[in-house]
């Protein structure tokens, strides 16, 4: 199995759904902006997502670290995201991952 890890281009959206049953097994989203309680840049993830068959796969952990080196590289203060309370199976992975569970929401962050 080969995997390919890239930043998405806005052609990619056309047809995603339909590209994500034959081919897409997993994609991830980072949204960029400015937080004023941090007073820097910060990355907010709000989709990391994998088809079931590669959950708590190397191809999800490689998903999630590709996310986070950018984050680093780019001298962002964080990455941050939340899960659903419910969604044991995703924050079992994100502690794995070693992300810090926030108190309020299932909420995670990395510096």
């Amino acid at each position: 199995m080969s995997a390919l890890v890239r930043p998405a281009e806005l052609e990619d959206l056309t047809g995603l759904t339909e590209l994500m049953y034959d081919y897409i097994v997993g994609f991830a989203t980072l949204y960029f902006t400015f937080s004023t309680m941090k007073a820097d840049k910060i990355a907010v993830m709000n989709d990391l997502f994998v088809i079931e068959p590669f959950r708590d796969s190397e191809l999800e952990s490689r998903l999630y670290m590709t996310c986070k080196n950018y984050c680093i590289d780019q001298g962002f203060a964080n990455m941050t995201w939340i899960t659903s309370i419910n969604n044991t199976r995703a924050q079992s992975f994100f502690k794995k991952m070693n992300a810090i569970q926030g108190k309020d929401w299932v909420h995670f962050s990395i510096n």
